[in-house]
């Protein structure tokens, strides 16, 4: 191929390109204005010579009946334009049926066929661009958008408001509601508003109702088995996150990894790195993305660490950093030193009142599992707490019966506890729950974890990770981002709603190494939009997969 003919080529894919891009928007704005064309014509009386020639060869309940399906049709183009904008592809085949309904009802409630050209020009613009629209979602799942919505409150304002001063030199009486002689048109006016509000509610509703991962198929038995064995694999802890049951997954090209994610308004948010063999990384992100914009959805991934930030910048993503997490090198854990004097006098101090640290391996916790559940209800109500979800565990028996539990006893009763996640490998280990009882002895937790430490030095494993610390290593420059001068505000002087310095505090004690933990999302509004969604989810808001 010569240079002229690659030119050539690579204008006419740019124009493609662009058309692609451009289209959908220009149909979604035409078919929107073809909704208040026909409301328009609905609301406002027919022509007097063309209503009378009507009235000789069409029996008047199917004018009636016309009159009223017009004003479905035109408030049903506006709602699903917005779906037409996002390349839905049901979307085309509803804005299609829609365009044939109006040009019949045009032509039957008043004879305009004015509207019924138009509409139909615009069907022909659209038959023949399916293949613009490939997205996989319900028609009404992504119309609650806050602008859209307005946008049409106002339109149906505007068309009511223009129906009732076209009949304004009508006197009102409750009869003209069914008068279908005398002001007929008029009548039909008044008969159309509860029939559009009806319409409306009955949207709103239905988007209330089902709200959630349109069209995601949740995982099957098979999917969990092949989770789990790649989590057998996996050198990260945090894998341990997939058994959980609230999430979704996408595999691998070989099905040797995976990316468990949620969904929140339009976001797709996967927890954490994808788990697995790191050769399929960079497609499986691509693919999760993919699989995403299919369902006109946003991409974000939560507390990302800095090992695989290029394949979330290569997506085009911006990264706002959520805080550090502290890992301990388990392997040269010592409790030698000045710095470690207070973990090593609480632990002296729990052994002098002894308190028992043990390791209750998987197969022994259904013994103790009663037992665990009331240690976390007291947790729950004495700190006034909610179970969380997505990023943390909670307490579900069949989840806590997966791991090996850390235990702290007090004559024999279980006071603390945390379950253990560990790499098969010992590459790592972490902790998920973190519940004592209300009376425990001061300094449980402290004990807990330095003993559990201590445990995995002699049982070989290299990492022990602490968790997340919220906001902390955020710069305070005055040049910084404001994310990051808010957030460092925040955990310094927000501990009336969390006591973030005093979290950090806390694990700063065991000495660990600081690692930075990111959310990867779309920049500007898009970021604040993804850390909103993920809050959500993990305060609770996870899809109902029943």
């Amino acid at each position: 191929m010569n240079t002229q003919a690659k030119v050539e080529s690579y204008k006419t894919k740019l124009l493609r390109g662009l058309l692609k891009d451009f289209l959908p928007n220009l149909f979604a704005i035409l078919l929107f204005l073809g909704g208040l064309i026909l409301l328009f014509s609905a609301f406002t009386p027919a022509v007097k010579e063309r209503f009378n020639i009507l009235k000789l060869i069409v029996p008047m309940p199917l004018v009636e009946f016309s009159h009223q399906f017009a004003i479905v049709t035109g408030v049903l183009m506006l709602f699903i334009a917005r779906s037409l904008s996002m390349r839905i592809d049901s979307a085309y085949y509803a804005t299609l049926s829609l365009l044939l309904f109006g040009i019949f009802a045009a032509m039957l409630k008043g004879f305009d066929y004015e509207e019924a050209i138009i509409l139909s020009l615009l069907f022909i613009s659209i038959l023949p661009f399916k293949r613009l629209f490939y997205r996989k979602s319900a028609l009404l799942s992504n119309n609650f958008n806050i602008k859209f919505m307005i946008l049409i409150a106002l339109a149906l304002g505007v068309m009511v408001y223009i129906g009732f001063y076209s009949y304004k030199h009508v006197p009102y009486s409750d009869e003209l509601w069914f008068d279908f002689e005398e002001h007929p048109q008029a009548g039909r006016f008044l008969r159309s508003l509860p029939i559009m509000g009806a319409l409306i509610s009955i949207i709103f509703l239905h988007r209330l109702m089902t709200r959630g991962a349109d069209g995601i198929e949740k995982p099957t038995q098979e999917d969990i088995e092949k989770v789990g064995d790649i989590i057998k694999t996996s050198d990260d802890a945090e894998a341990a996150l997939a058994t959980l049951g609230d999430k979704f997954f996408i595999f691998g090209k070989e099905q040797k990894s995976f990316i468990m994610y949620a969904v929140r308004n339009q976001i797709w948010i996967a927890m954490g790195d994808p788990i697995g063999d790191v050769s399929e990384f960079a497609d499986l992100v691509w693919k999760f993305r993919e699989q995403a914009d299919m369902h006109a959805a946003k991409v974000a991934f939560f507390q990302v660490s800095e090992k695989y930030l290029p394949l979330y910048l290569d997506m085009g993503l911006s990264l706002s950093k959520l805080g550090e997490e502290a890992c301990i090198d388990t392997e040269n854990f010592s409790l030698t030193g000045k710095k470690m004097q207070g973990l090593r006098t609480s632990l002296n101090r729990h052994k002098r009142e002894n308190i028992e640290f043990s390791v209750i391996k998987r197969e022994d916790v259904p013994a103790i599992i009663k037992e665990l559940h009331e240690v976390s209800d007291n947790w729950i109500l004495s700190k006034e707490a909610t179970e969380k979800h997505f990023s943390l565990g909670n307490f579900n028996e069949q989840y806590i019966a997966q791991f090996d539990i850390a235990i702290a006893r007090f004559e024999g009763r279980i006071t603390a506890f945390t379950n253990i996640w560990q790499t098969e490998d010992k590459q790592e280990f972490s902790i998920d729950l973190m519940r004592y009882r209300e009376d425990a002895s001061h300094g449980i937790m402290e004990y807990l974890f330095t003993s559990l430490i201590l445990w995995g030095h002699d049982n070989g494993f290299k990492t022990f990770r602490l968790g997340l610390s919220p906001l902390s290593g955020l710069e305070n420059h005055p040049l910084a981002p404001v994310w990051h001068r808010v957030g460092n505000s925040i955990f310094h002087l927000g501990n009336d709603f969390y006591n973030f310095e005093g979290l950090h505090n806390f694990k700063d004690k065991f000495n660990p190494i600081w690692k930075p933990r990111y959310l990867a999302a779309s920049s500007g509004l898009g970021s604040a939009a993804a850390l909103l969604a993920a809050t959500r989810l993990v305060n609770g808001g996870i899809l109902d997969f029943s």
